[in-house]
C-alpha cells in the first residue's frame, strides 16, 4: 500500500507537538480561544440592556458570573432542583417567563425541562468550552447565559431536554 503524501517525520512530530499544544492550554484559554457565545461577539445587542454596573448590582457576584459571563453553578447546588410548587420559571436577567413548571424534570444535577414555553424566548448558540460542542441556551431578551440543550435517547425516541442554572432563573409562583 502505497500513500500519496507520505508521512515524514518532520510532518509526524509536528502534528504530535501541535495536538499536545493544544491540550496543554489551560481549560479557560481554550473556552475563550474556541467560544462562539454570541454575547461575547462584537456588536450583540438585544432589547433588554443594562450597563455592566447595573447587571452586576442586580444579579451578584454568582449571578453575575453565570448570567453574563457565561460559567456555571456547581451541580446540584440548585434550590430549584426539589421545587414542585406549580408556577412558571423565568429569566433572572429580564424577567421573561421561560418554563412552565408542568414540563420541569426530577433530577440531581440542574434544574432540567422538557421544553420551553415559546422556544422563540431562547437563543442558542455552540459553545466549545469543553473541547465537544455543546448547545449553549440563552435569554434571548437580555442574552443571559441560563444552561445548555442535550438530545436524551430513551423509550426508543430521542428527546431534548435543557439543563438550566438554577442561578439563572426566577421561580413565580401560579
Amino acid at each position: 500500500m502505497s500513500f500519496k503524501h507520505p508521512i515524514t517525520r518532520r510532518l509526524f512530530l509536528g502534528s504530535a507537538l501541535s495536538a499536545t499544544a493544544l491540550m496543554l492550554l489551560p481549560g479557560k484559554a481554550m473556552a475563550d480561544w474556541v467560544n462562539f457565545n454570541f454575547l461575547r461577539k462584537k456588536g450583540a445587542v438585544f432589547p433588554y440592556t443594562l450597563p455592566e454596573q447595573k447587571w452586576r448590582e442586580k444579579l451578584g457576584d454568582e449571578g453575575y458570573e453565570i448570567l453574563r459571563m457565561g460559567e456555571n453553578e456547581t451541580s446540584g447546588t440548585s434550590p430549584f432542583l426539589r421545587n414542585y410548587k406549580k408556577g412558571v420559571y423565568a429569566c433572572r436577567g429580564c424577567g421573561v417567563e421561560l418554563f412552565a413548571s408542568p414540563a420541569k424534570l426530577m433530577t440531581n444535577d440542574y434544574p432540567t425541562f422538557r421544553e420551553p414555553i415559546d422556544a422563540k424566548r431562547l437563543g442558542l448558540s455552540t459553545d466549545f468550552g469543553i473541547i465537544l460542542p455543546r448547545t449553549e441556551v440563552h435569554c434571548k431578551n437580555c442574552g443571559g447565559h441560563l444552561g445548555y440543550k442535550f438530545l436524551v435517547d430513551g423509550e426508543g425516541a430521542s428527546m431534548w431536554r435543557y439543563a438550566i442554572n438554577g442561578t439563572s432563573l426566577l421561580f413565580i409562583s401560579a
